[in-house]
């Protein structure tokens, strides 16, 4: 447990409309999330996995709770999920990045599982999706992987919490580019491992945006100018060119009448 996780959960659960967990929480951790009012969602990769923290939990969950057992990855479709003969490190992550570690680990099988992003996750579930700024806390050494999936919905989350079990937070610098992805989700870094919501970052995007709009839009105006004014240069031209042809053939009827009339003067006088 890391107190300034802790710390940034029991704050941000106080006001937070909605609390997501992803991935095995600590206890104590768990307990702070619950303390929200709001409605809280835990998202455990698979049955194992749930039915594994709710006998950590041993107690009745709160009818604000929910738990799902749902794979998230960086992308949806199906993902790699690698069994072990240790289950406790079955997951996204293959054996050859745990066995430096973990030098004894076999693997045991590996299935294709579907898969869903961070996104369509905050995007489906309906607290989520609603109009209020909520809590996510990733509880696992490779969610940081998964915000590659979350996209702008971040930008409905007030504090991101990265509260690894078996990794330390200072970890999250090792993800090149983060912090800068997330400041484009309006999401900045006040701690290792904690991200907040900075409205000063998303008054200067929404201004930059409908500037942004307005400028496309006098530039669709401006071509919509000058096409309506390129057609009627041309309708000009045309104009011009009927009327040098009309004068052309009034003049040859004004010469030819002349030549008729001069002819009966020609004939009257014989």
């Amino acid at each position: 447990m890391h107190p300034q996780q802790l710390e940034a959960v029991q704050q941000a659960a106080a006001t937070a409309s909605w609390v997501v967990m992803v991935g095995q929480p600590s206890l104590d951790g768990l307990a702070t999330a619950l303390e929200s009012e709001a409605p809280v969602l835990l998202v455990l990769p698979d049955e194992r996995a749930m039915q594994e923290l709710e006998e950590r939990w041993s107690r009745p969950w709160p009818e604000h709770v929910e738990l799902a057992a749902l794979l998230l990855a960086a992308e949806s479709g199906e993902a790699a999920w690698f069994h072990y003969n240790d289950p406790r490190l079955n997951g996204l992550v293959g054996p050859d990045a745990l066995r430096a570690t973990f030098p004894n680990l076999r693997l045991v099988r590996t299935e294709l599982r579907p898969a869903r992003t961070l996104d369509d996750l905050l995007a489906d579930w309906a607290p989520a999706a609603g109009t209020g700024q909520g809590l996510l806390v990733l509880c696992d050494s490779a969610g940081l992987s998964l915000l590659a999936g979350a996209g702008p919905t971040l930008r409905r989350v007030k504090r991101l919490v990265w509260w690894p079990n078996s990794v330390e937070p200072d970890a999250a610098t090792t993800f090149a580019g983060l912090d800068a992805a997330l400041q484009e989700q309006w999401l900045v870094a006040t701690a290792p491992g904690i991200w907040q919501h900075d409205e000063s970052l998303a008054f200067r995007a929404t201004v930059q945006a409908e500037r942004d709009a307005l400028l496309h839009e006098r530039e669709q105006l401006v071509q919509e100018r000058d096409a309506l004014q390129a057609r009627a240069n041309t309708q000009q031209a045309q104009l011009d060119r009927i009327n040098i042809e009309l004068d052309e053939i009034l003049a040859l009827i004004d010469q030819s009448n002349q030549e008729d009339q001069d002819q009966r003067h020609i004939s009257e006088a014989v």
